[in-house]
C-alpha cells in the first residue's frame, strides 16, 4: 500500500495549533488563588520545562528545596503539576499516611500504553484491582517469613558468584551482574541452564538499557501531553514514539512469554521433570481448582501468573546488582573498611568456614550490616522512585497539592540529608554502629524507611533482597580483597565515585583488582 502523502508544513502548523490549544486550556484549569509549593518560576505554556535536567534530576530537586527552603516543591511541565518530597517527613506524611489518595500511577501515555508496561509491570499498574492482586501474589511469595525458604538456593549461588569471581575477576562486573539474576531465575522460573540464563539476562538488560536510554525526563514525548495520538498510524511525521514502542515491545514480549511458555512445554512433557519453582507452584494450584484450560477465568488467571513472574525479575535483578555495583567501589575507595569487615568475620569463623544465614540472625556481624546500609544510602537503586500520583485535591503545611498532581518521593535527597547524615557524599559504615542497648541507630531507621520506596507502592521484594546482598557482601568479604589499579608508573589509581542516571542507578565503570585474601581463603568455596 503506498504511504499517503501528507503536507509536512501543514501537519506541524495543525499539531503545533492543537498542542498549544490543549495546554492553554490546561492552564486555564489551573486555579491561580491556590498557595502551591515554592519552586521555580515557569513560563507561558511551557512551565518549568526547561529547568527540568534530563540528567540526575534526583540532585536538581534536592537543590531546589535548599533554595526554596522548603521539603515540598512544585514545578509544572506543560501543565502538568509535579509536586517533589525532599524530606522523610513529607514522603512519609503523604505517601504512607495519605497513602489511599496517593497510591496511583500517572497517566502516561508513552510508559503505560506504548512502552506497555501499564499491563503487566507492578511498578507502572495504575492503582486498582489488577495491580492489588499481582501485589498480593508479590506479598505472598517475598514475605520476610516466605523468603526463609529460599536460603539454600542463595547461598548455593553466592558461592557459584564467589567461584567466578575467583575464575575470572577481571570480568567482575560481568559476575555481579549475572549474580541476582541466576537466583532470581531458579526461584521463580526453575531455571538452571546457563544458556537460557544468559540469554535471558541478555534480554532484560536491554529492556533496562532501552528504558533508560529512551524515557528521560529530557524527552517530553508528545503522546503524553496528547495520548490520542497513539492511535494515528506510525508513518506520520513527529510520531517517532511508535518506534521506540515497537522496539522495546519486541523485548518485552521475549522477556514475559519465553522463561513462561518454557516452563509451560516442561510440565505438558511427560517425561521431562517440572523444576520446583514459584511458577510450577502457582500453575499447579491452578490446575487444582474446578477451572478448565479452556476457560477464560482459566487463561486469565495463568495470565496473572505470567505477568508476577516477569515482573519479579527485573525488580530483583537490577536493584541488587546495582548494590553490589555500589559496595565494590566503596571497598576500593576505602579498604580500611573491608579491612574492618575482615577483622569481624575472622573473629566469628576463625577463617574455617564462610560466614551463614545463622550468623546474621544471631547478629554476631554488626559491621557487615552496617556495610549493608550504607551501600544502600550511598547510592540508591533507584534515586527518585517511580511517580505516584494524588487521586484528590489535598493539602500539606498550608499548600495546596492539585488533584492529578504527580508526586515523586526523592529517595536520594532523604538519604543524602546532612543532619542525618553528615559529610553525605562520604561512604561511612559508622553512622549505624549500635550501642549497648542493640537498638537501631535513627540513621538505619531512615535508611530502612527511604530506600525502598512509600506507602502502598513500597518494594515487595525488599526482605529477598537484603538477605541477598548481606550474603553476598559478607561471604565476598570473607575470600576477596578489592585492591585499587595501577597505571604505567605504579602509581595508585583512585576512582571517582560516579553513578550512571536513569530510572535505576549504578556505579559507573572503574578500575580495580579483585585479588583472593589467601589460598586458606579460595579453599573455603570448595567446603
Amino acid at each position: 500500500m503506498a504511504t499517503p502523502v501528507v503536507n509536512l508544513l501543514d501537519f506541524i502548523c495543525i499539531l503545533t495549533a492543537s498542542l498549544v490549544a490543549i495546554i492553554a486550556f490546561q492552564q486555564k484549569q489551573l486555579p491561580t488563588s491556590r498557595n502551591y509549593p515554592p519552586g521555580p518560576r515557569g513560563i507561558p505554556l511551557l512551565g518549568n520545562l526547561l529547568q527540568l535536567p534530563s540528567q540526575y534530576q534526583w540532585i536538581t530537586f534536592s537543590a531546589w528545596s535548599k533554595r526554596y527552603r522548603s521539603d515540598i516543591v512544585h514545578a509544572r511541565v506543560l501543565g502538568q503539576s509535579i509536586v517533589v518530597l525532599n524530606s522523610f517527613e513529607a514522603a512519609s506524611e503523604l505517601l504512607e499516611s495519605r497513602s489511599s489518595i496517593y497510591s496511583d500511577r500517572p497517566d502516561n501515555a508513552m510508559l503505560q500504553d506504548v512502552l506497555d508496561l501499564g499491563r503487566w509491570s507492578v511498578p507502572f499498574i495504575p492503582y486498582g484491582s489488577l495491580w492489588r492482586t499481582l501485589r498480593q501474589k508479590f506479598h505472598v511469595a517475598f514475605s520476610a517469613k516466605t523468603i526463609q525458604r529460599y536460603k539454600p538456593l542463595q547461598i548455593e549461588l553466592t558461592g557459584r558468584l564467589l567461584k567466578d569471581l575467583a575464575e575470572a575477576p577481571q570480568d567482575y562486573r560481568r559476575h555481579i551482574n549475572v549474580h541476582p539474576g541466576r537466583i532470581i531465575l531458579r526461584l521463580v522460573y526453575g531455571s538452571e541452564s546457563e544458556a537460557d540464563n544468559n540469554e535471558y539476562i541478555h534480554t532484560v538488560d536491554e529492556n533496562f538499557r532501552l528504558l533508560n536510554e529512551d524515557y528521560k525526563w529530557g524527552n517530553v514525548w508528545l503522546v503524553d501531553v496528547l495520548p490520542a495520538l497513539k492511535y494515528l498510524p506510525s508513518w506520520l511525521p513527529g510520531l517517532s514514539f511508535h518506534n521506540t514502542g515497537k522496539r522495546f515491545r519486541s523485548v518485552i514480549d521475549d522477556m514475559v512469554n519465553k522463561p513462561f511458555n518454557r516452563l509451560k512445554n516442561i510440565q505438558k512433557d511427560a517425561d521431562l521433570q517440572v523444576p520446583p519453582c514459584l511458577v510450577s507452584q502457582e500453575l499447579e494450584r491452578l490446575q487444582e481448582t474446578s477451572l478448565l484450560p479452556n476457560d477464560s477465568k482459566y487463561t486469565e488467571e495463568e495470565t496473572l501468573i505470567k505477568w508476577f513472574a516477569a515482573a519479579s525479575y527485573p525488580a530483583a535483578q537490577d536493584t541488587t546488582s546495582s548494590a553490589i555495583g555500589s559496595f565494590i567501589l566503596a571497598m576500593t575507595l576505602h579498604p580500611e573498611y573491608l579491612k574492618i569487615a575482615q577483622e569481624e568475620i575472622r573473629a566469628l569463623t576463625q577463617d574455617v568456614r564462610l560466614p551463614s544465614f545463622e550468623d546474621k540472625a544471631a547478629g554476631a556481624l554488626p559491621f557487615i550490616h552496617c556495610i549493608c546500609l550504607e551501600v544502600i544510602r550511598w547510592n540508591p537503586a533507584v534515586p527518585a522512585g517511580v511517580m505516584h500520583r494524588v487521586t484528590e485535591d489535598d493539602e500539606y503545611k498550608g499548600y495546596h497539592i492539585p488533584k492529578g498532581a504527580w508526586v515523586i518521593g526523592n529517595s536520594w535527597a532523604i538519604l543524602h540529608d546532612e543532619s542525618v547524615f553528615p559529610d553525605p557524599f562520604r561512604f561511612d559504615p559508622t553512622r549505624y554502629l549500635r550501642s549497648e542497648d542493640g537498638k537501631p541507630t535513627f540513621a538505619e531507621t531512615r535508611v530502612m524507611g527511604a530506600a525502598f520506596g512509600f506507602g502502598r507502592r513500597i518494594c515487595p521484594g525488599r526482605w529477598f533482597a537484603l538477605e541477598t546482598l548481606w550474603l553476598t557482601i559478607a561471604q565476598f568479604a570473607a575470600v576477596f580483597d578489592v585492591v585499587r589499579a595501577r597505571d604505567k608508573d605504579g602509581k595508585e589509581i583512585v576512582p571517582e565515585p560516579k553513578f550512571s542516571h536513569g530510572l535505576n542507578s549504578h556505579a559507573a565503570p572503574f578500575e580495580c583488582r579483585i585479588v583472593p585474601r589467601s589460598p586458606e581463603a579460595l579453599k573455603l568455596l570448595d567446603d
